[in-house]
């Protein structure tokens, strides 16, 4: 992902609702095909985060 500037920040702000509401869809729809179609980020969900040792 991309972090962007404050100026690019206020740039989008200043843009029309509908264009914003489009690119925001547009950035949605993006992570949600990542996200069911990239597997690999599932291996760091659930399991032990720490381990305890057991006396």
């Amino acid at each position: 992902m991309c972090e962007k500037s404050l100026s690019e920040r206020h740039q989008f702000l200043a843009l029309p609702k509908k264009e914003r509401h489009r690119i925001l869809s547009q950035q949605a729809k993006e992570m949600a095909d990542f996200y069911e179609n990239d597997t690999e980020w599932r291996e760091w969900e659930g399991g032990t985060v720490v381990e305890y040792e057991t006396a």
